[in-house]
């Protein structure tokens, strides 16, 4: 009997939150981050993340942000 072996590779998605108070100042940062095997399946997390965020009563804004590979 052969040997077989199946590489899975899974990437680190996140989502960082920046919540603020009512008059606009920040007070709390959170990363919320999952393993996610595609950048479909790592937006799909993220979607999640905002939709749970806006279940609990938070207003969710995206911020403007450009795609990066920086792991600092």
């Amino acid at each position: 009997m052969e040997a077989k072996s199946v590489t899975v590779a899974f990437q680190l998605c996140g989502v960082m939150v920046t919540y603020f108070d009512a008059q606009g100042k920040p007070y709390d940062q959170k990363w919320f981050t999952s393993d996610q095997p595609t950048l479909t399946a790592c937006q799909s997390y993220q979607d999640g993340v905002i939709v749970n965020l806006q279940s609990q009563g938070f207003r969710v804004q995206k911020a403007t942000t450009e795609v990066s590979t920086d792991l600092n």
